[in-house]
């Protein structure tokens, strides 16, 4: 198995669904849907601003259940509080440093998944 490392925009934009579609996922969370904009709305104190530690996301689709992932470079306080609020709705929160496709190595990938009959 070999590796291959994004060290510019030509290479990242083939590695990383966050900008472009990819077989492995789409850009963006998009809609009312997102668990981006789950978590703002039970949480009105968290301003849009707070939420940018959710960089590079992207949707991804397995057993016919779509995944809101995001490669941060690191969790902040804010973004442990909205895991925290995702898993007391059941939602799967996968945090996970070798998975990460946007700069290998220096991002974190962070895959949420809806439970059963939520989206």
């Amino acid at each position: 198995m070999s590796l291959a490392l994004a060290t510019d925009e030509a290479t990242h934009g083939d590695m990383c669904p966050c900008r472009t579609r990819t077989p492995q996922g789409k850009p963006g969370w998009g809609g009312v849907r997102s668990p981006m904009n789950k978590v703002l709305m039970l949480m009105p104190l968290i301003s849009r601003s707070q939420a940018t530690w959710a960089d590079h996301r992207y949707t991804t689709e397995r057993d016919g259940i779509t995944r809101y992932v995001c490669e941060p470079y690191w969790l902040t306080d804010v973004a442990v509080e909205m895991i925290n609020v995702l898993k007391a709705m059941d939602w799967t929160v996968t945090v996970c440093s070798v998975w990460a496709r946007h700069n290998p190595g220096q991002t974190l990938y962070v895959e949420f998944t809806p439970p059963a009959g939520v989206l």
